[in-house]
């Protein structure tokens, strides 16, 4: 279904907007818009704006999805746990981020996920307007997201080690399975001949 992103009439794209919790006006402008899906992979961020996605962070997060289309990148069906545990508000409360900028980026409903791919003009329009503190807001930002994704991968290989282990686990009983069978024929094998000697006497 993925790579076939291209081919997608409007119906296709707006039953994919849909899918992906977009809101139903939104997907009504692409069909009134007539967005198919050559289109979709070539829309650029203004252009959201343009088809109702006026919040920054769902804007973000879309565009995005749009970018794995393009890349036949299967959508994640839901957010990692290392983004699912970030409360974005506190983490920037924490960072010393002020109350009035946080309230901002709530306005505009920048999750977890949207938080990652900020660039720093759009840290910019949600009010880090002095440039030393935005440097620094955004040099966390990547530190932040190169924790979750080195978190991810070592998930990915805790998950993966157990397996071996397992399967060295399944390994160790099978020698002894073998093993049974050939002294279970030796028992055979010694009753046999007992019982021929005790026939012939």
């Amino acid at each position: 279904n993925m790579p076939g992103s291209e081919l997608w009439d409007v119906a296709d794209v707006c039953k994919w907007l849909l899918s992906l919790g977009i809101n139903p006006d939104i997907s009504a402008k692409f069909d009134e818009e007539e967005v198919n899906g050559e289109a979709l992979l070539v829309l650029t961020e203004e252009e959201l704006v343009s088809l109702g996605l006026r919040k920054l962070g769902p804007r973000k997060v879309l565009f995005m999805r749009i970018q794995e289309l393009k890349e036949d990148k299967p959508t994640p069906q839901q957010l990692s746990k290392g983004l699912k545990a970030i409360d974005v508000s506190k983490w920037l409360s924490d960072q010393g981020v002020g109350a009035d900028v946080v309230s901002k980026f709530e306005d505009e409903e920048v999750g977890a996920e949207a938080l990652l791919v900020l660039s720093e003009t759009e840290l910019e329009t949600l009010g880090m307007i002095k440039l030393g503190r935005r440097k620094v807001l955004f040099r966390r930002i990547q530190e932040l997201k190169a924790s979750i994704s080195a978190e991810e991968s070592n998930n990915t290989n805790s998950e993966t080690q157990p397996r071996t282990d397992h399967s060295a686990e399944q390994g160790k009983p099978q020698p002894v399975q073998i093993s049974d069978p050939p002294g279970r024929s030796k028992e055979q094998n010694e009753t046999g001949p007992q019982a021929v000697p005790a026939a012939s006497n």
